[in-house]
């Protein structure tokens, strides 16, 4: 499935090819086989994969790159993102996702209730 992106849109899966280009829907996924329903999980969940982060360690900048350090719900995290629009995205209120160089997606919650230091790490990107 390297190839080919899994969509969650309501019941229904869109799946997509590397350009974004819809090639079919699944209706149900529990009328395939339980291998074949194995893999689709797997490829929804490295999806909608979503860390939170809950503690900003340290944010290093340089050319054109930040370098995270962070505690999430997952537990410590390094990741790199670009300094770019696309990268660091206002969601709603003070609900802040974070997609790194790779595609990873992070949310910070609600960043007023980060850390004083987390807060002041991530101050300027706001």
């Amino acid at each position: 499935m390297s190839d080919l992106f899994l969509i969650l849109i309501y019941n229904f899966i869109s799946i997509r090819d590397k350009e974004n280009n819809e090639i079919g829907i699944i209706e149900d996924i529990l009328t395939f086989p339980e291998n074949i329903i194995e893999l689709f999980n797997e490829e929804l969940n490295r999806r909608y994969f979503l860390p939170i982060i809950k503690n900003i360690y340290s944010v290093k900048e340089e050319y054109g790159y930040s370098y995270w350090n962070v505690l999430t719900d997952l537990g410590n995290k390094k990741f790199t993102i670009r300094r770019d629009n696309y990268s660091f995205i206002n969601v709603k209120d003070n609900r802040v996702m974070v997609i790194d160089v790779d595609g990873n997606r992070y949310e910070i919650s609600d960043y007023e209730k980060l850390d004083s230091k987390s807060y002041r790490l991530i101050e300027l990107m706001l």
